[in-house]
């Protein structure tokens, strides 16, 4: 389920080099369906979120919320699936090279 989280506890995480902001605060459904009171977003924010931000649970019983931002896999995906190429065509090309044969020692 998606919609808004109201930050109402931030502090700089710095977790990954760069200052970010870590935030706790209060959930409210799209539908207005439920409203959690207390949940952690599992993402950090650049800056300090000043208003509501659109973020995800799970259901009304979830205690942690993400905020779904395509770089937050995009980045390491794409270093990850650009290293498993370069170490498959490294084990293509140890495989295909021609087997030498021994040169017969001269009689």
């Amino acid at each position: 389920m998606s919609r808004q989280f109201t930050a109402t506890r931030c502090e700089v995480s710095e977790s990954r080099g760069d200052d970010e902001w870590q935030c706790d605060g209060s959930f409210t459904a799209d539908d207005r369906s439920f409203d959690l009171p207390e949940v952690e977003v599992d993402t950090t924010f650049a800056t300090k979120p000043t208003g509501p931000v659109a973020v995800y649970v799970d259901d009304e019983s979830s205690t942690t919320a993400v905020e779904r931002d395509k770089s937050v896999w995009l980045y390491p995906g794409a270093t990850g699936l650009l290293c498993l190429g370069v170490g498959a065509w490294n084990v293509r090309s140890a495989l295909s090279r021609p087997k030498e044969e021994p040169a017969a020692a001269p009689v």
